[in-house]
């Protein structure tokens, strides 16, 4: 049997937007709101005899695009989840929540995915192709048979998944900040406070943090005083610190930390 080999790829410029909400009851999340995802990549299998590769990039992105397309700037709808029932009603996608008809939204618009959850402890993953129609019309919290099956939309050997965020231990947290000496977890966040000499480079830090956050679509809660600016990131959506988190942070760092751009004390 020939030797398989296994590669592993997570590029930043793959991903897609999506809305989603969650069915916690009274908690911010449960209204409709959006993230930027990123999606990893694996390809496993025997070399090619002939070029001694593993796969032909240029196959694999042209697979990953038919993956993301179905999800991208789409509402993502968990039809697993016990809370909801989902049904079609013409070219209208119903969904009964908290009560019949909580959200209707063209059909066009929504991804159906066969999981229960996408929101706070993920770090699930779906398999490309799973994508189907919602359960029978009246049942509960359930895909079809096509999605039970888990099937998958294969190209060569190539699977991926949904990458969401992933809450860090306190360790984790901890290990992470190691990179970061002036931040430190407190209350729930990871924070930071920079001093200027006045409220003109003030602002001069509050818009770098701004541009930076925007630029990477995570954005923090700002203290902002005469002199200070209070930096903090969290993920709701996680319930706590992720790698988001840390990453953004270490952007913000790099923008205007000690030695960077923007004066700072």
């Amino acid at each position: 049997m020939p030797d398989r080999y296994r590669v592993s790829v997570a590029k930043e410029s793959a991903g897609f937007s999506a809305a989603h909400f969650l069915t916690l009851p009274g908690h911010m999340c449960e209204r409709l709101h959006g993230h930027n995802y990123r999606v990893a990549v694996a390809i496993e299998g025997p070399l090619d005899a002939a070029t001694g590769f593993l796969a032909d990039f240029a196959v694999l992105k042209r697979g990953l695009r038919q993956l993301i397309e179905p999800l991208d700037h789409r509402l993502l709808v968990p039809t697993a989840n016990p809370a909801l029932t989902v049904r079609e009603a013409g070219d209208q996608l119903a969904i009964d929540y908290t009560r019949r008809d909580w959200l209707v939204v063209p059909r066009a618009h929504t991804a159906l995915l066969p999981v229960a959850h996408h929101g706070r402890g993920a770090g699930r993953t779906f398999r490309g192709g799973a994508l189907g129609r919602p359960p029978e019309r009246g049942s509960r919290g359930g895909p079809d048979d096509g999605n039970r099956r888990g099937k998958r939309r294969p190209v060569g050997r190539l699977h991926a998944g949904v990458l969401m965020p992933t809450k860090l231990s306190e360790t984790e947290i901890a290990h992470a900040l190691g990179e970061l000496p002036h931040w430190a977890y407190r209350d729930g966040a990871i924070r930071r406070t920079y001093t200027t000499d006045g409220w003109p480079h003030t602002m001069l830090v509050v818009n770098a943090v701004a541009y930076v956050a925007e630029a990477w679509n995570h954005h923090p809660d700002l203290h902002v005083t005469w002199s200070k600016v209070e930096v903090a990131f969290w993920t709701h959506s996680a319930g706590g610190i992720t790698r988001q988190d840390i990453e953004t942070a270490a952007r913000v760092e790099q923008a205007i930390g000690t030695g960077g751009g923007v004066m700072t004390k």
